[in-house]
């Protein structure tokens, strides 16, 4: 993005990179919130099944019949900590600017008074790029978080199970 040539573009094909730029930046929103939402099931599927487990687990007396439910409740707390980061709230990189950033001296230079506008469009566009990278690695860390949080919650889940059938 850096070595981009803008004297290539007239301002309508700016105007069509901002505004597909503007889409990309609102799809991370939305991969995001997903994320999120995705989390915040888990949790709650996890933690009933902590309930569940902590109930047999006292009715069992602690004994050798309830190693199977200690298992999953272990699998449940190890995946909500897996999890935990994405509960927490993350800053995402917005859509808009701030007035500061387009009332800037760079953008009352005599040199660009005639093509102010299209050199604001080129900040916007520069800015939505960083901001759809920052989003982006946001989404893909959350997601993996999520995963490492439901694989490890269905291993120990199917290892208390095997134990079960013995």
């Amino acid at each position: 993005m850096k070595n981009a040539n803008w004297s290539n573009y007239d301002k309508d094909s700016l105007d069509f990179i901002y505004k597909e730029s503007t889409k990309m930046l609102e799809e991370t929103f939305k991969s995001f919130r997903e994320s999120s939402n995705k989390s915040y099931i888990a949790l709650a599927v996890y933690s009933g099944m902590i309930s569940y487990c902590f109930k047999e687990i006292v009715q069992r007396n602690i004994s050798l019949s309830s190693l199977p439910y200690i298992i999953t409740a272990a699998g449940s707390v190890a995946a909500i900590i897996l999890l935990w980061s994405n509960l927490m709230p993350k800053k995402m990189t917005l859509a808009g600017t701030e007035p500061s950033k387009l009332i800037h001296p760079f953008f009352e230079q005599e040199s660009i008074k005639d093509n102010q506008l299209k050199e604001m469009i080129i900040t916007k566009i520069i800015d939505h790029d960083k901001a759809i990278s920052e989003n982006i690695t946001q989404v893909v860390t959350r997601s993996k978080r999520f995963r490492q949080s439901v694989v490890t919650f269905l291993i120990l889940l199917f290892l208390s199970l095997t134990l079960t059938l013995i």
